[in-house]
């Protein structure tokens, strides 16, 4: 999602076809801590865990006595005579049994505490997986495409070679025609390699939540 309006023209930039790095040298282990940082489904779990425990807190609190300290200063004026007085004092509240409710609304809260760990819990690892299948992922993709590039760079000299041999007229036209379809193969795999790396590529963005333009960029 672009988060531009329907009638906006978006301007694509060009496939890249380009090589991939000589390596991905990343920390798996940060790349993983960066996402847990960045990704907003889990910071959004994270602020519901909070808020539930702070729930849990409220209703443990509306079942137990409270103390309050208290102070005022009063005026009197007495047949022309003012005089002044001040008072202080500690009130203490008891709530008063109501049947079980307080109880139900404490464990409803804690048990409401404890759902929202858990989601946070499985949040937190399936971060980690999707990190981690993308990354690995888009290291067999690079490996692809530099494989693809190996066999294309055979495949153009082969056909050099045979439509030098058959110019020459030590070679044949069905040598060339072979040599012209491997090559014509040997293109198509590297299209393929360069558009399935570009999409690993995005994949590990989406899972990483950052464009990855440092790492990624050939």
């Amino acid at each position: 999602m672009l988060a531009l309006d329907a009638h906006r023209n978006v301007a694509l930039v060009a496939a890249d076809t380009g090589s991939a790095p000589a390596s991905f040298d990343g920390d798996i282990a940060a790349l993983i801590e960066q996402a847990r940082r960045r990704r907003p489904d889990l910071q959004a779990a994270a602020a519901q865990f909070k808020a539930a425990e702070a729930s849990a807190d409220a209703a443990r609190a509306a079942d137990r006595p409270t103390i309050s300290l208290g102070a005022s200063t009063n005026r009197y004026d007495t047949d022309g005579l003012a005089t002044r007085g001040s008072s202080i004092g500690v009130t203490l509240n008891v709530p008063i049994f109501t049947g079980y409710a307080p109880t139900y609304r404490i464990r409803a809260a804690e048990a409401q505490v404890e759902a929202s760990a858990a989601r946070l819990e499985r949040l937190h690892l399936q971060v980690a997986l999707d990190v981690w299948t993308a990354y690995q992922n888009l290291t067999t993709a690079s490996q692809s495409l530099r494989t693809t590039a190996d066999l294309l760079d055979s495949a153009e000299q082969s056909e050099r070679v045979a439509l030098g041999r058959y110019k020459a007229g030590v070679g044949s036209m069905l040598d060339v025609l072979n040599a012209q379809s491997a090559l014509a193969s040997a293109r198509q795999q590297r299209v393929q390699s360069s558009f399935n790396w570009n999409i690993s590529r995005a994949i590990l963005a989406r899972a990483w939540a950052t464009l990855m333009q440092t790492c990624c960029t050939p």
